[in-house]
């Protein structure tokens, strides 16, 4: 039996395919602009390996949903973004109805694990591909902070006794793709903002004192270790950098299909109870989702 997951990376998309002990037997890569380009081929070459479930590229993450049973909404509800407009989660998702045994992945703010306090007014502690990675890892320790450094964006995901319990996504923390958190005075003053205003880099010093407080902080407080993934892992001065010939986090995909299933990994769905969308811990008003949804 195979099972198959993806990693929707901000340059490169990977595919990875297991078997019944999560063992990885096939890996692809590509720039993701010819993942959004070739998505058609794509799809034909997942098929061919007959997986038992499929772990779909989720975006912001939806739980478990099956892929026949996405539509719009779902699509704007996991890419927070038109959904009729191309690009290279959006268009996958539009083709993923065809894949059977497909489904959704919850991000970090879906999990229950997390305590809902740390829920509030947040929507990206993390998105559906770091749940993945952090499933990758924890077939490897049970507690750690991970830290994923990536080309534009960074992260962290707490994980207690295999539990993400917090988490910080690429739009809180600042990275060399994004603004991150925004000053609310600045934000107020800037007026109504746009995905393009907030994917900016931000000052890479900072990037890297804001990410290292949060992770040794939590580091201490669990008593665990941090570790560091993403392409740009060496820059990030503390933490264990493991090397492997693959994303993380398209192997984590493969591994929470073959969980979904009921095969050999299947204790870790213990680790991704989930409910909700991304939006349902948002308290103030969000006046773009109507503009949206109807352009």
């Amino acid at each position: 039996m195979t099972f198959a997951g993806f990693d929707p990376g901000t340059v490169s998309t990977a595919l990875a395919v297991v078997d019944d002990n999560c063992r990885l037997i096939r890996y692809y890569e590509w720039n993701s602009f010819k993942f959004q380009k070739d998505v058609h081929e794509i799809v034909r070459l997942l098929k061919s390996f007959r997986p038992k479930a499929v772990a779909l590229p989720s975006g912001f993450g939806l739980p478990f949903v099956r892929g026949s049973e996405i539509d719009d909404e779902k699509i704007f509800l996991m890419s927070l973004d038109d959904p009729r407009k191309d690009g290279p989660l959006r268009s996958f998702l539009r083709v993923s109805r065809t894949i059977e045994n497909s489904f959704t992945i919850p991000g970090v703010v879906e999990l229950t694990s997390v305590p809902e306090h740390r829920k509030f007014n947040v929507v990206d502690m993390g998105t559906a591909d770091k749940v993945s990675s952090a499933i990758f890892y924890m077939t490897m320790y049970e507690s750690f902070v991970l830290v994923e450094f990536g080309s534009a964006f960074t992260a962290v995901v707490v994980v207690k006794d295999r539990k993400i319990i917090d988490g910080f996504g690429g739009t809180i923390l600042p990275g060399y793709g994004s603004l991150g958190c925004i000053d609310g005075e600045v934000a107020q003053l800037a007026g109504p903002l746009g995905k393009s205003d907030i994917y900016k880099p931000s000052n890479p010093t900072r990037v890297i004192e804001i990410t290292r407080m949060i992770a040794e902080w939590y580091s201490k407080e669990i008593g665990a270790p941090i570790i560091v993934s993403g392409k740009r892992k060496e820059e990030f001065p503390v933490g264990i950098k493991h090397s492997f010939p693959f994303k993380e986090a398209a192997v984590g995909a493969a591994i929470i299909a073959n969980a979904w299933y009921g095969s050999r990994c299947s204790y870790l769905m213990d680790s991704l109870r989930a409910d909700g969308t991304p939006l349902d811990h948002v308290a103030l008003p969000l006046r773009r989702i109507q503009e949206l949804l109807r352009e």
